[in-house]
């Protein structure tokens, strides 16, 4: 079968699809994938084989809406291919995938049971969806990637495939790339960490204190001796640079990597060349956790579990709030799911990480998670739950908040709590064919990745229980928003109760306007009823009128034709006339000539005939006729030569 797939979104995406490709290709499947512009380094790695084309343009755009060439062109190269299948893969898709399903009709359509991307969540647009995919595999939004990517090699290839976690191999011209790079800043293989920590304005929320991350990298290299190399892009190097700083004396062996337009392909050999990844939840962190590097990351709870990094041994860490999936549209001052997350959690793991030990130590009741992998499980107290969930629905929501679109609730609060049957009836209700069965509500809704599943005990996910006095500032917090919803909300019941008592005031009026209008009404009915029959005689008029009209106009149209015709005729005596004078003139011109001609004939003739008169009666000519040495010619016996 050939499969055409879409991949507009992250590097981290594309890379934990690696297996479903992988899956697919071994099963004999021709793959075409679609991919942006910096996913192509990858490509090779993550399908080796497989047909690429690069998207040209920005699949999240709202240009994307309308007719736009980068569509044409998929669509054009996606019909050469003549695809059996189009893979919708991402659980959010674009307006790209939408255009593209439009563009190759009779190509059936498989996707996650997800929905379209519609901008920001706090301004999004009411962009509508058509795309009605042919099958469809029923997940959970939070579930893992690495689980979305499984039902979906289910759905192709069928079965219950077990798919490893993702990996690839850096190439020669990778590892050649980043040598380069270690020599230029005093770096050697595997004796460094690549850290990933800093930011920008747009994704601050998402990350770690720099201050902690200064300290944790600050340990590392002191207690263990290892360098840093801090990479991220242009608009982060700001942050790495005052992280450097805060590093104090440490820092000397910190190193700033940023290179114009961040290439991928020097990142990917130095991840391959580093010792471990350490940083928040970035493409980075997957690319090292496919090359088979540890990772230490800290995460925050706006996307979690879903891209829980499928390292072979590491950390995780965050803490377990309540509005855990909150697609970091935060109500909160801070971000304490990721702001908290403390320091000695991430140094243990560092220096565990360094002693080569695993963590796989046998864990207590308490820590196991539903797959069996280490973690320390958050139960928030209904008390504390209820108030954050009311939060996010008075709140937020009335500031023009979280409200999340298309979601697994209706009314944005609270959008975790129904689980995995709300999630379940929304998709019936969606018209998505479910082709397969979401777990029941009641099992665990923080599941883990696949790599834990194959290797329990590898990676550590620790959720962090957040302190009381958190969870007081929280309520205190989500206690100040409501106070100020429900002052807004009285305020608006208020400004109702006034509109609907000046309503009531003006009614009596309304309702003598209405009378004395419905009287109007009836005055101009019966005057229509009188000018019926003048309209009927005015209709009869107009016809009558227009057939004259018409007559005319007839008349009219053949008296235009007879001028024509004469002026035509005219035309043509003119011409003819005109060339009559010519031929007169010429015929006159010519007469002259001849007459000129036969003046001077007849002048010639009368000289000849002179000159022989002479002859004839010159002396000598009677002598020789005498003689004999002339003779007489037979002209000249004629009588009019004599």
């Amino acid at each position: 079968m050939r499969i055409l797939a879409s991949n507009p979104d992250g590097i981290g995406d594309f890379l934990l699809r690696q297996p479903l490709y992988a899956a697919l290709v071994s099963a004999g499947h021709d793959l075409l994938l679609l991919v942006r512009p910096h996913h192509l380094p990858l490509a090779p790695l993550v399908a080796p084989g497989a047909l690429v084309f690069v998207i040209d343009g920005d699949p999240y755009s709202e240009q994307m809406l309308t007719p736009h060439p980068a569509v044409h062109a998929a669509a054009a190269v996606a019909r050469d291919f003549s695809p059996d299948l189009l893979l919708v893969a991402p659980y959010q898709w674009t307006a790209f995938e939408e255009r593209l399903a439009e563009a190759l009709p009779g190509v059936p359509v498989t996707a996650l049971s997800g929905r379209m991307f519609r901008g920001d969540l706090r301004g999004g647009h009411d962009w509508p969806s058509t795309l009605r995919p042919d099958a469809v595999a029923a997940v959970h939004e939070d579930e893992p990637e690495t689980e979305k990517n499984r039902r979906l090699a289910k759905l192709i290839l069928g079965g219950d495939p077990q798919l490893p976690r993702p990996r690839i191999v850096a190439t020669v011209a990778q590892r050649t790339a980043a040598d380069a790079l270690l020599a230029r800043h005093g770096l050697r293989r595997h004796d460094f960490v690549l850290a990933c920590v800093g930011e920008h304005a747009d994704n601050a929320v998402r990350n770690w204190g720099l201050e902690d991350w200064a300290a944790v990298l600050a340990h590392w290299v002191e207690r263990h001796g290892r360098a840093v190399a801090l990479v991220g892009s242009e608009s982060e190097r700001a942050a790495s640079e005052r992280i450097r700083e805060m590093m104090a004396a440490a820092g000397r062996r910190a190193v700033l990597i940023f290179e114009p337009n961040a290439p991928l392909e020097p990142l990917i050999g130095l991840a391959d060349a580093a010792r471990a990844y350490i940083g928040r939840d970035t493409g980075p962190m997957h690319v090292a956790a496919a090359l088979d590097k540890p990772v230490i990351a800290v995460f925050g709870g706006g996307h979690w579990p879903r891209f829980v990094p499928a390292a072979p041994t590491g950390l995780v860490a965050t803490v377990g709030v309540p509005c855990i999936g909150c697609d970091w549209v935060c109500p909160f001052d801070r971000a304490v799911c990721i702001r908290d997350v403390p320091r000695e959690s991430v140094t243990s793991a560092i220096d565990v990480l360094e002693r080569g030990e695993r963590s796989d130590r046998p864990a207590a009741a308490s820590e196991q998670g539903a797959s069996g992998a280490p973690c320390q499980a958050a139960h928030p107290q209904p008390a504390v739950t209820a108030p954050l969930s009311a939060s996010r629905q008075g709140g937020s929501t009335a500031d023009g908040g979280a409200n999340r679109q298309g979601g697994s609730t209706a009314d944005g609060g609270a959008s975790r709590q129904g689980g995995l049957e709300t999630h379940r009836a929304a998709s019936e209700q969606g018209g998505l064919i479910a082709r397969e069965t979401v777990p029941p509500q009641g099992q665990s809704t923080a599941p883990v990745s696949a790599s834990e599943r194959a290797a329990p005990g590898t990676l550590r996910v620790l959720v962090h229980q957040p302190a009381s006095t958190t969870i007081a500032a929280m309520l205190r917090q989500s206690r100040e928003r409501n106070h100020d919803a429900q002052r807004r909300l009285h305020a608006q019941e208020r400004s109702l109760r006034i509109l609907h008592s000046e309503h009531a005031a003006c009614l009596p009026d309304a309702e003598l306007r209405l009378r004395e209008t419905e009287r109007t009404a009836a005055r101009l009915e019966s005057r229509a009823t009188l000018s019926e029959a003048a309209l009927a005689a005015a209709e009869s008029q107009n016809a009558a009128l227009c057939a004259e009209i018409a007559r005319l106009r007839s008349e009219i149209l053949r008296a235009a034709e007879a001028r024509h015709d004469a002026e035509l005729r005219a035309r043509a005596l003119e011409t003819e006339r005109a060339a009559l004078g010519r031929v007169t003139l010429e015929a006159g011109a010519r007469f002259e000539q001849v007459s000129t001609e036969l003046a001077h004939a007849q002048a010639d003739a009368v000289r000849y005939r002179q000159y022989v008169d002479d002859l004839r009666r010159s002396r000598w000519r009677k002598l020789g006729l005498k003689l004999g040495a002339a003779r007489r010619a037979a002209w000249e016996d004629r009588d009019d030569m004599r």
